[in-house]
C-alpha cells in the first residue's frame, strides 16, 4: 500500500505541500512510504489493524521526524484531530437517515462486542441507553511501541476523539488515552435520545453564552463541552451534597471550573480564560443594560441601595459559604466586605484560582456604571487583597 493512496492518511501530504512545500512534502512521503514497505516486509503474517493503521502512523511519525526532530507529534495530532473532524461530518450524513439511532442502539451489545474485540475491556456496561467501557490495554498502542514509535498512535486517537461524536443518537465522551499515559481509554456512549439528563447534563444546558463563545473560537466545541459536562460530574462527586444556600453559587464555579479545565487542557489556559472571560463580559452587558433601564425610574436608585442590606445577606451571607464584615448602615449607601469566599476556595481547590477574578470583574461589570450610583471597590481575594469590598452609594445624576 502506498500512503497517498490511503483514505485516512492521504490527505497529510496536501497539509506538508501547504506549509512546507512540494518538495519537502514529497520527500516526507518518499522517507515515509520506505519506511512502511519495510514494516510490512518484517511482518507479512501482521493483522489488518497494524497493516492499515499502526504501520502507516508509525512509518509517517518516523519521516517526520527524521526531517522535523522533535515536530512528529504535534504535527500528526494535528493531522489526526483534522482527520477525525472530517470524518465525523461523513457518519454524520450516514447516521441522517431515519430509523439508523434506532437501529444502532437496538444492536449496541453487539456493535460494543465487535469495537472491542482484542482489546482488554474492563467496566463494561451496555444497556438500553448506554454504553461504557474501559480499555486498559490497547493493540494499537502495543503494538506501536512494539515497533519502538509508541507515540505514532496518538495521531489515531486524536481522530477517534473528533469522529465518534458524528453518530447522530449518541453522546459520547472520552476524556483518557492508555496511549497518551492515561490508565485506560474511557468510553461513554449514552443515547441522546433518552430526555433523561444528569444534573451536570442539566447545569451544562444553561450555559449557553459560554458554548456560544466556545462555538465561535474552536470547531471543536461539541467535543470539548462533551468532555467538560463529564468532568463537572465527577467534580460533583468528589463535593457531594453541599448546603442548600451554596449551591447557587457552585452551579456556577463547577461549570466553569470544568469547562476552563477542558479547554486549558486541550487548548491552552490563554484560550480557555478568554472563552470564560468572553462570555461573562456578553453576560453582564445583558444584565447591566436591564438595571440601567429600571434605574432611570424615579426613586429606583435608593430603593436599590436599601435593597443591598437584606437582597447581600441573603445570597452572600454565612449561609451561602461566604464570611462577612457588615458595616453600620448609612442612608443612601451600602457597605459590606467579604473575607471568605466559596470561589476563590473552591477554585483554588480545583486548581484555577485565576478563573475568580472573572467573577470578581462581574461586580463592576454589572454594578459600575448604574446611572445615579457610584459602585467603588479597591480589592478581591481572587486578585490577591485580603477582603473584597464593596461600597455602593448615590450619587447626583447630571442632566
Amino acid at each position: 500500500m502506498k500512503l497517498e493512496k490511503s483514505f485516512v492518511f492521504k490527505k497529510l501530504k496536501t497539509d506538508l505541500e501547504e506549509k512546507y512545500g512540494e518538495k519537502k512534502a514529497a520527500s516526507i512521503f518518499r522517507y515515509a512510504n520506505a519506511q512502511l514497505k519495510k514494516l510490512e516486509s518484517s511482518e507479512p503474517d501482521a493483522d489488518k489493524t497494524s497493516r492499515s493503521y499502526v504501520f502507516p502512523a508509525v512509518a509517517i511519525y518516523r519521516a517526520i521526524e527524521h526531517y522535523f526532530p522533535g515536530k512528529a507529534l504535534e504535527i500528526t495530532r494535528n493531522y489526526g484531530t483534522e482527520t477525525g473532524l472530517r470524518m465525523k461530518k461523513v457518519f454524520r450524513r450516514m447516521t441522517a437517515l431515519p430509523g439508523v439511532p434506532t437501529l444502532m442502539w437496538k444492536n449496541m451489545d453487539r456493535i460494543s462486542g465487535k469495537l472491542s474485540s482484542g482489546y482488554d475491556c474492563k467496566n463494561v456496561t451496555v444497556t438500553e441507553h448506554l454504553c461504557s467501557m474501559d480499555v486498559v490495554s490497547c493493540p494499537l498502542y502495543e503494538k506501536a511501541k512494539e515497533l519502538g514509535t509508541p507515540e505514532a498512535v496518538q495521531m489515531i486517537c486524536c481522530m477517534d476523539k473528533e469522529y465518534m461524536n458524528g453518530f447522530r443518537g449518541i453522546d459520547y465522551t472520552r476524556t483518557k488515552s492508555v496511549a497518551e499515559g492515561d490508565d485506560c481509554c474511557d468510553y461513554r456512549l449514552r443515547d441522546s435520545r433518552d430526555k433523561k439528563m444528569t444534573g451536570a447534563e442539566k447545569l451544562m444546558a444553561k450555559k449557553g453564552t459560554i458554548k456560544a463563545e466556545l462555538d465561535r473560537q474552536t470547531p471543536r466545541s461539541d467535543a470539548l463541552w462533551q468532555k467538560a459536562t463529564a468532568r463537572l460530574n465527577e467534580i460533583q462527586d468528589k463535593y457531594g451534597a453541599l448546603p442548600k444556600g451554596l449551591q447557587p453559587h457552585t452551579d456556577r464555579i463547577f461549570p466553569a471550573a470544568a469547562i476552563y479545565l477542558t479547554i486549558k487542557d486541550e487548548l491552552g489556559e490563554k484560550t480557555a480564560f478568554s472563552v470564560i472571560e468572553n462570555a461573562a463580559i456578553t453576560g453582564c452587558a445583558g444584565i447591566a443594560r436591564k438595571l440601567e433601564k429600571l434605574m432611570k425610574v424615579p426613586g429606583m436608585s435608593s430603593l436599590f441601595v436599601s435593597m443591598w442590606d437584606p437582597m447581600t445577606k441573603k445570597i452572600f451571607g454565612p449561609g451561602n459559604g461566604f464570611k462577612n464584615v457588615f458595616y453600620p448602615k448609612k442612608k443612601g449607601e451600602y457597605r459590606m466586605d467579604i473575607v471568605s469566599c466559596p470561589y476563590w476556595r473552591y477554585m483554588t481547590d480545583l486548581g484555577c484560582p485565576e478563573l475568580t477574578k472573572i467573577f470578581c470583574d462581574n461586580d463592576e461589570r454589572v454594578y459600575g456604571n448604574l446611572p445615579g450610583l457610584k459602585f467603588e471597590r479597591t480589592g478581591t481575594l481572587g486578585k490577591g487583597a485580603k477582603r473584597c469590598d464593596f461600597y455602593l452609594r448615590k450619587v447626583q445624576t447630571k442632566d
